[in-house]
Parts: C-alpha cells; structure tokens; sequence
C-alpha cells in the first residue's frame, strides 16, 4: 500500500520542463471566423524582434461561428503557400465537419449547421433556405454553391491539412492527444476530436502537446499541455504562445 500512495503522489506532483525552441515559434489558437481578430494578432506578431523568422502554426478550428471565416481561410491559406516554412496550418475538427458535408450534405448537414458551419455558408454569400429542418435536396444545394463560391483549390488544400506538427519534445495539434498512446499511434478522431482522457492524466513520454479544441478563459502551460483556444469567436480574445529559447510566454488581442 505505501509503494502505490508513493507512486500516485509522485505522478501528481511530476514537474515538467517547459518546451524551448531555438527557431521561434507561435502557436495560434482556434480563430473561429474571427478574422478582425486574426489580423490584430498577427500585427502583434509582427513587432516581435523575430518577426521575419517567426514560425506560425495555426491549430485549426479556422471557421464556423465566427462571421468571416472565408477571410481567415484566405489570408491563412495565402501565408502558407506563400511560405511554407514559417506558416503551418492544422485541420481541426470544423474544417472535417465542412469536408464532411461537401462529400455527403443530406448527412452531415445538420451536423455541421449546428457546429457553426451556417456562418460559414453566410461568409462565402450563400443564402440558406428557411430555418427548418431542411430537405435532402436543399443541403445538396447548399453543398453545390459552396463547392461553386470556394477558391480554386481551396477545398482541396483543407482535405489536406496535416492532424498533427511535432519538433523535439513539443507536439502541436488540434484536440490534444491520447495520453497513454505513442504519438505516432494517434487516431485521427483523437486529434480532430479529443480524447476523454487528454486533459485528466499527464503523458509519461515527457512530450508537451499544444492544442486548441477546449475552451479556457486564458492560455496556459502546466503538466504538459500547452492550452490556446480561449473561445476568441465570443470572447474576443484570440490567444497564442511564443516558444523560443527562453520558453513559453502568451499573448491575445
């Protein structure tokens, strides 16, 4: 008995290192359509002293809810391919709703209507049938004039956003990770969509995940988990944390 009291208080009193990176880096928290507030954060970013090596990766979550979430895309869309490098997106779990939905709209419409996705529609300039529920051959509709209204490859680049970035001991993704799993063993679910046991019991691979996915009034970085999505489409508070060689700072519009 005293062994396993032993144990359990030396587990819950593990201390974690927290991450550093030579290169900087920032990690993004879910945006949410809230483009007014991207583009104040990224004005921000901008006055760091390592602004033009500054690494930035988005944790997905870019729309639904939020009101411009074809403006996020864009301008999110055009930093990465503009430079790869420095700019990384990740799929969150409402891009795979959208995707969902343009494969099989009478399906995982309603679904996606009520996650957000009919701000989404809204954004793009697509008027929506009456509220209701809606028949088979409206969300097909819906899904044809979205198809109709998105960038040249847009829909393409969203289906292939990575689930997961990882750099040393710092692993970035949108929903956390299942914490008794090896990394490179993670579902997609998991990653898009969280795991029961993600917040409640520390990794033992001394990895710190960055996530987004689980609303928290401020970011933080404590036994192992770097949390950034401060609910910024109804706070109005868009998070992010700066990791360089000093270790992990925060900051928000």
């Amino acid at each position: 008995m005293y062994d396993i009291l032993t144990k359990l208080f030396r587990t819950s009193r593990r201390k974690f290192s927290l991450p550093r990176s030579e290169v900087p880096l920032v990690i993004i928290g879910d945006i949410h359509g809230r483009f007014d507030l991207l583009r104040t954060l990224l004005a921000k970013l901008q006055q760091n002293q390592n602004a033009q090596t500054l690494r930035h990766i988005f944790v997905g979550d870019l729309i639904d809810r939020g009101s411009q979430s074809a403006n996020v895309l864009d301008i999110v869309r055009a930093n990465v391919m503009r430079e790869p490098e420095r700019f990384i997106c990740l799929m969150g779990n409402h891009e795979r709703m959208m995707l969902d939905f343009l494969k099989d709209p009478e399906a995982r419409g309603q679904r996606w209507f009520n996650a957000g996705g009919i701000e989404t529609l809204v954004s793009f300039g697509i008027k929506l049938p009456l509220l209701g529920r809606m028949t088979g051959v409206e969300y097909r509709a819906v899904a044809e004039a979205l198809h109709n209204v998105l960038p040249e490859g847009m829909e393409n680049w969203i289906g292939n956003l990575p689930l997961i970035w990882q750099q040393n001991d710092l692993v970035v993704t949108h929903a956390g990770a299942a914490p008794r799993v090896a990394i490179k063993e993670q579902s997609d679910h998991d990653l898009l969509w969280g795991h029961p046991d993600f917040l409640r019991k520390p990794r033992k691979d001394d990895l710190w995940v960055a996530h987004g996915h689980y609303t928290c009034s401020t970011a933080t970085a404590e036994h192992g988990r770097i949390s950034t999505d401060t609910a910024a489409w109804t706070s109005g508070r868009l998070s992010a944390a700066l990791i360089d060689k000093n270790g992990v700072t925060f900051l928000a519009t």
